[in-house]
Parts: C-alpha cells; structure tokens; sequence
C-alpha cells in the first residue's frame, strides 16, 4: 500500500485493520482460494480500480502510519502508562 500498490489479502485481523475492502484493496475469506484469484483477476482486468485502490492506500498509509503520526502515537501511549504508573504509586503510598 506505501508503494501505490492494490493490495488483495486475506481478512484476518490485523488485515482488517489495514485494508479498507472495495476502497485501499480487497479482502477475501481465509482459506478461500477461488475468491482471492477472483478478486485479483478483477484488479487485473480493470486497472483504474486497481490505480483508484493503489492511490487511496498509499493516502492512508501516510496518514495512518508516517513516522510522525507513529511517534505521536508511541508518545501519547508512554504518557498514559506513566500516567497509570503514578496513579498507582500514588494510592500505594496513601494507605
């Protein structure tokens, strides 16, 4: 998805968190051989939506997981455990 790319994958978790079905790519049903060359074959034979899935994934990729959004992220989840930690240690100390 970073390179531009449609991407076809099997809907499992963490797939699901990543790929927007019928918009950043396909999802197909695990195990389901038939349908994940099915829905490459319709990539294959319309390229514009194969182009529209590749360009709109790479938007999100960006959005959701550039280097500072992630940064972001990994700051803000520290400052909650710090957070919990204090809280914590506060209540120890009170009793």
């Amino acid at each position: 998805m970073a390179c531009g790319k449609p991407v076809v994958v099997y809907d499992i978790g963490w797939a699901r968190e990543v790929v927007e079905d019928g918009r950043t790519g396909l999802l197909v049903k695990l195990g389901d051989i038939e349908g994940l060359a099915g829905a490459m074959l319709q990539i294959l034979k319309d390229p514009s939506l194969g182009r529209d899935f590749g360009e709109r994934g790479r938007s999100q990729v960006q959005a959701r997981f550039s280097l500072r959004t992630m940064a972001e992220a990994s700051i803000d989840w520290y400052g909650r455990v710090l957070e919990g930690a204090e809280c914590r240690s506060r209540e120890n100390h009170s009793h």
